[in-house]
């Protein structure tokens, strides 16, 4: 776990959040379409040369070193409320992975947010009752071939 919690805080160490700036980046890869599989890839890059994201890019960065080490570990989508609307509309990304049997979220925007390192092992059954709907997704898997948001995302490996 220790390995996880180091590689954890040096993604949420890359810089700040910022839905608006990263909202270009994101229809730039939407517009390219961009695998599911080339994503992490990218947004790790992405995040060391601009030091901004949001919980697509923290995340994607976080699975991507998770993987290089032998994690088993995939992306996660929740609803979160916008400023824009009064329902759970807008997809919060976070990592699901599974450590010595056990399954665990970590939710690296919300350490970049708030400054507390502490959401690298959130009890996954915590966060299900928390979210109540959540979607798993392998960006290496199957599907991974597919443009990430034009595609891939209405394949999900598990919907709890």
């Amino acid at each position: 776990m220790e390995n996880i919690k180091r590689i954890y805080e040096s993604v949420v160490s890359l810089g700040t959040y910022s839905f608006s700036r990263t909202n270009r980046h994101n229809h730039e890869m939407f517009e390219l379409e961009i695998s599911a599989r080339d994503l992490p890839n990218i947004e790790l890059k992405f995040l060391q040369e601009n030091h901004i994201g949001c919980s697509l890019h923290y995340s994607m960065a976080l699975l991507k070193l998770l993987r290089d080490i032998g994690v088993n570990a995939y992306i996660c989508i929740t609803l979160e409320k916008t400023p824009f609307a009064s329902q759970n509309t807008y997809g919060h990304v976070s990592v699901y992975y599974v450590f010595n049997g056990e399954q665990f979220i970590a939710d690296p925007i919300i350490s970049v947010q708030t400054g507390n390192n502490n959401f690298f092992a959130i009890p996954f059954y915590d966060f299900l009752k928390e979210n109540l709907k959540l979607w798993i997704y392998d960006p290496y898997g199957i599907h991974g071939s597919e443009p990430f948001f034009d595609g891939f995302l209405s394949q999900p490996a598990n919907f709890y």
